[in-house]
């Protein structure tokens, strides 16, 4: 096929009349190039919301909490009484009582103090009471409780 456009207006408007009749075919082709590329464009955008449906559920997390026992608390003291002998430590049903006789053994009181995280690493420690001067019979008094965390995760698909 020849295309000659030196031939004159008549001519040049037969050769573009017969590239017409291949219209209809490029309108075809174009069609069906466009309806593979929405067909891949639609199977990826579900593919992408599909993944960020599944990346919004968290895991769960539950958290229980359980008091010490009293005989835990009755070791601890034992313990803590072994730490300084000059600090009284007590254990009651639900707590550790601390306390200091006099001034002098302020220093000691504290040490005591500061070594009650490290007796367990499952038993999260809570001050009730501290009383640092001046306290009911004692020089300085601390009541303590301790509770154990557990937490209980689930994690994606392993709902059961």
């Amino acid at each position: 096929m020849k295309l000659n456009l030196n031939a004159g207006g008549v001519k040049m408007y037969e050769e573009l009349s017969r590239f017409m009749g291949l219209g209809p075919m490029f309108a075809l082709t174009l069609a069906m190039l466009m309806t593979v590329l929405a067909v891949f464009a639609i199977k990826d955008f579900l593919a992408v919301n599909a993944e960020q449906t599944k990346a919004k559920e968290n895991p769960k997390f539950e958290v229980s909490k359980a008091p010490v026992s009293a005989k835990a608390y009755e070791n601890y003291a034992f313990v803590l009484q072994r730490v300084s002998p000059g600090v009284k430590v007590s254990a009651d049903k639900d707590k550790l009582i601390i306390e200091s006789p006099s001034a002098d053994t302020f220093p000691e009181f504290m040490y005591v103090l500061n070594s009650i995280q490290g007796l367990s690493n499952k038993v999260i420690w809570k001050a009730e009471e501290i009383c640092l001067a001046g306290c009911q019979g004692a020089a300085s008094r601390a009541i303590v409780s301790g509770f154990e965390e557990k937490v209980k995760v689930t994690l994606r698909g392993n709902e059961s």
